[in-house]
């Protein structure tokens, strides 16, 4: 397949339309092989700068500019024969740990996220985007289910991967 330009690259462009080229192509050269879904796009919000795991992966660090380039996007994989997969809900810029190797925390309401980390997944919900992909992070401001760590014996704000709060109040 073609070697595409990332996302943060694809952002700043300025134009959203180079999103769904990009999901397009990528969707075309996947369906080819017979793959029908993607693990994309990158719906998240790279609000902040020390974050280890968005970073380029995100459009921008903007939720208004991050949006329609995630909706492009998974128009033009969709369009192509192929599912797309917003991720990370419920949106993994504002973290400072990479959650492939601890637990990120996000102390945020959820009025604050309603503002930024939620838009782009509104708006590729509103687009008819087909799949989400959870984020395995605690918000403790907004999740009310708890779990007791079995390696620390701890009470835990329950991950958004395992959380009704997260997974059918909100997402659903």
């Amino acid at each position: 397949g073609c070697s595409m330009p990332g996302n943060m690259c694809v952002g700043a462009t300025a134009d959203a339309e180079n999103g769904y080229k990009n999901g397009y192509i990528i969707g075309k050269e996947l369906k080819a092989v017979g793959i029908n879904c993607d693990f994309a796009p990158v719906l998240d919000v790279n609000n902040n700068p020390a974050n280890p795991s968005c970073n380029l992966r995100s459009f921008s660090a903007d939720h208004a500019y991050a949006a329609p380039f995630g909706v492009e996007m998974a128009k033009g994989l969709q369009d192509a024969g192929v599912a797309a997969t917003g991720k990370h809900f419920p949106g993994h810029g504002d973290t400072t740990v990479d959650s492939h190797t601890g637990l990120p925390i996000v102390y945020k309401t959820l009025d604050e996220l309603m503002k930024a980390e939620f838009i782009p997944f509104i708006e590729a919900s509103k687009s008819g985007i087909y799949m989400y992909m959870t984020a395995h992070m605690t918000f403790p401001l907004v999740a009310k289910e708890s779990y007791v760590s079995k390696q620390t014996g701890k009470e835990m704000v329950a991950p958004a991967t395992l959380s009704k709060t997260f997974l059918t109040d909100i997402l659903r």
